[in-house]
Parts: C-alpha cells; structure tokens; sequence
C-alpha cells in the first residue's frame, strides 16, 4: 500500500483528489493542527500562486491615508487624459472617455 501525504484546506485537497486516478480507493485522514501554518498555496498551480502572490503584494503597497489615495486618483486621471490627448486631437475614439 502506497501512502501519499497532502495539507491543506478542503478546497485545496480537492483540487488534488480530483486529480488522481478514479480506478483506486484513497482513504482520507484528518490530523491535528501543527503549530506551522499551512501554506496558502503548498497546492496547485504555480502560476496561480505567483499571481496570488502579485496581488497581495499590490495590496500590501496600496496607499491607505485619504491624501494618498486622492493623490494617486488625480495622477491615474492625469495619465488618462494625456493618453486621450492625441485620439482627441485626432478626433478617434477616446481610451479613457470618462477621464474628460
């Protein structure tokens, strides 16, 4: 008998059960809780967690004060008009129309 060790949440589990074979029986064990967290993302796609990762990284940086946050909006609608200058003065279609 071969015995195959997985952590993890339910959900994550289930991603690895569903990917192994049908044709064989798997008997699952719960254990206690470790004193080491588990790792949010030990399972599953590596490009998914890198992209996790992204993300709490992005929200990590993100301004929390009202002033910075005011700051970075006004500089988002600066780059936005700048983009539309030319499609304006072209007279295309804007990018960012609500920017004007």
């Amino acid at each position: 008998m071969e015995t195959l060790a997985f952590e993890g949440t339910p959900e994550q589990l289930a991603g690895v059960l569903g990917k192994l074979q049908s044709r064989r029986r798997y008997r699952i064990v719960e254990v206690a809780e470790d004193a080491e967290p588990v790792q949010e993302n030990a399972i599953g796609d590596p490009l998914a967690a890198a992209s996790i990762a992204l993300l709490k990284s992005w929200i990590a940086e993100a301004p929390v004060d009202a002033e910075e946050i005011r700051a970075a909006e006004e500089e988002l609608r600066e780059f936005q008009r700048n983009i539309n200058l030319p499609r304006k003065e072209a007279g295309a279609r804007l990018i960012y129309p609500e920017a004007e």
